[in-house]
């Protein structure tokens, strides 16, 4: 069991395989916002439903809900958020930048912020510096992780950038190859269920892809309750942009992803590939139409089909 926030009125949020909801960040004022946490496999190559033994993977994820009229309760598909580094979490991230994106693609959009695998409230953390208690157990001691980290960052201020001295350098290049001996030591430690083996971008791309299943797969559990207590159903509203359902809508900062056959609408700022190079454009000077976003894409070079478009 996790705590989603340490204030007095925190949300326990036990994973889940499904998408389940729970009010959190109350503190902030808004009573609509939600929580979840996703398990998924660590390693896609070992399914969940293969072994209960498969190393798992528990996304940290925060709702942002749009405002959403008539008998359409929810996105066909949610907008995606992940702030890049590599390394920011987006459980957090969508807190802020989730209503400010609304204002752009429309009061309506679902948005999704999650801690990409090892990162922040996602679980297990790919912590080097954090290890098991001296007094015995498998979780990690996180507290004296973070003091660890937090030695290591001070005792690296007077080394300064790479030009600052003659020796910065060889320095700077002792410190790195000190983090990659401390990793491997903690990979070691788990052998092939280590997370720092699946913490790439393969890995994390495959999780939004879990989250948009698992959305869809919680979105139609919504819709048969809400047609059974109506008696009628709520697909006909939605006719407008069925061709998002199972898609992968995603506003991604400096970041990049894979599976671009499940993706519908895609954003990227300051991305690096050798991918074909697709320009999407936000023309705020269009009403949103009623079957889908104002969002328009160009491409570059010509050869690339951007979005299927």
């Amino acid at each position: 069991m996790f705590t989603m926030q340490p204030e007095a009125d925190s949300v326990q949020i036990i994973p889940s395989e499904k998408l389940e909801w729970h009010p959190c960040w109350s503190q902030l004022g808004r009573s609509d916002l939600k929580c979840a946490r996703l398990t998924v496999p660590m390693d896609y190559n070992r399914p969940l439903n293969a072994s209960i033994d498969n190393p798992k993977v528990h996304i940290a994820l925060t709702l942002v809900p749009g405002k959403h009229t008539g008998s359409k309760k929810h996105s066909t598909s949610p907008l995606l958020l992940n702030p890049g580094g590599p390394g920011g979490p987006g459980a957090t991230f969508a807190l802020f930048a989730g209503p400010m994106l609304q204002k752009i693609v429309g009061a309506d959009q679902d948005v999704i912020g999650f801690d990409p695998r090892g990162i922040g409230a996602t679980t297990p953390r790919a912590d080097c510096f954090s290890n098991p208690p001296w007094s015995g157990g498998e979780e990690d001691d996180l507290a004296e992780g973070l003091l660890q980290r937090i030695l290591w960052i001070i005792s690296g201020n007077e080394v300064g950038n790479v030009n600052s001295s003659s020796d910065a350098l060889f320095k700077l290049d002792t410190r790195a190859r000190t983090i990659a001996k401390l990793c491997q030591r903690k990979d070691s430690m788990h052998g092939k269920d280590s997370i720092l083996r699946y913490v790439h971008t393969p890995s994390v791309a495959r999780d939004m892809i879990s989250i948009i299943d698992a959305w869809d797969e919680w979105t139609a559990s919504e819709s048969s309750s809400e047609s059974l207590a109506e008696g009628s159903s709520s697909e006909t509203s939605e006719s407008g942009d069925l061709d998002a359902k199972g898609k992968l809508s995603y506003w991604g900062f400096s970041y990049g992803v894979s599976y671009t056959s499940k993706i519908v609408l895609l954003i990227l700022t300051g991305d690096v590939t050798d991918a074909p190079r697709c320009n999407i454009r936000i023309d705020v000077s269009q009403p949103r139409p009623s079957n889908g976003p104002r969002w328009r894409c160009g491409c570059r070079p010509l050869r690339c089909s951007c979005l299927g478009k």
